[in-house]
């Protein structure tokens, strides 16, 4: 992950930014000015344009995009068409039919034959290690993609891979939108204190403000429906 100028983790120690306590994720490395600190110190001073390597579960780094200001340390990643908060992660496993099979990453150009981005590769279980573009891909190997949200659709009856899955709520968070969201929920709560509406009728028009605003999209609104409360 890639320690942006505007990351609220920079200036923090590792103990005090909360990142050696991660739940199914450890902090290996950081890399600063091309130099390698392998051994990571709780008392390590992150700064603005650190590169922070850790490994552990998949799920794990859905917690790490949520963090204002780190961004996945992959120069392919900035090169994806399309806006930021409408990618998600995907798994997926290549197949013996697929043509990148046999090839580097580099040579097989991955980001234009699929518009996604390889962030991470397993193979047999284990992490491969090593400059992501210099991988020979082969049959079987799990990759860790981000891609538009519509990539599962469009390649998951491709014989190109065997399996495709998209890992829940791994869309990037807007803070951008945050001071727009906090003023309709305060909004909101105004408008029931002082009786200028019910609790159904503010709900629904705060709801439809943060979709007009951008701080929602439909997708995730309907998502956020839960059917057994509307139901009880």
């Amino acid at each position: 992950m890639l320690v942006q100028a505007n990351c609220e983790l920079s200036g923090q120690t590792i103990q005090d930014a909360g990142l050696r306590h991660l739940p199914g994720l450890f902090l290996i490395e950081t890399v600063r000015n091309g130099d390698i600190i392998p051994v990571v110190s709780p008392q390590t001073v992150i700064q603005s344009g650190d590169r922070l390597v850790f490994a552990g579960a998949v799920d794990s780094v859905v917690e790490l995009r949520r963090i204002r200001g780190l961004a996945v340390a992959s120069d392919q990643v900035f090169k994806l068409e399309g806006r930021t908060h409408e990618r998600r992660l995907f798994e997926a496993v290549i197949s013996a039919e697929s043509p990148v099979t046999g090839l580097n990453i580099r040579e097989s150009r991955f980001r234009h034959r699929y518009s996604a981005v390889i962030l991470s590769i397993a193979r047999n279980g284990q992490r491969l290690t090593g400059k992501i573009g210099d991988i020979m891909l082969q049959a079987g190997d799990t990759l860790l993609l981000e891609a538009q949200k519509g990539f599962l659709f469009k390649f998951r009856n491709s014989r190109d891979f065997l399996l495709i899955s998209r890992l829940e709520n791994s869309s990037n968070v807007r803070h951008n939108r945050a001071p727009r969201a906090i003023a309709i929920m305060v909004l909101m709560v105004m408008l029931i204190i002082t009786g200028t509406m019910n609790i159904l009728s503010a709900a629904v028009l705060a709801a439809g403000a943060m979709l007009l605003s951008g701080c929602l999209n439909m997708e995730d609104a309907r998502a956020s429906i839960d059917y057994k409360v509307l139901l009880v």
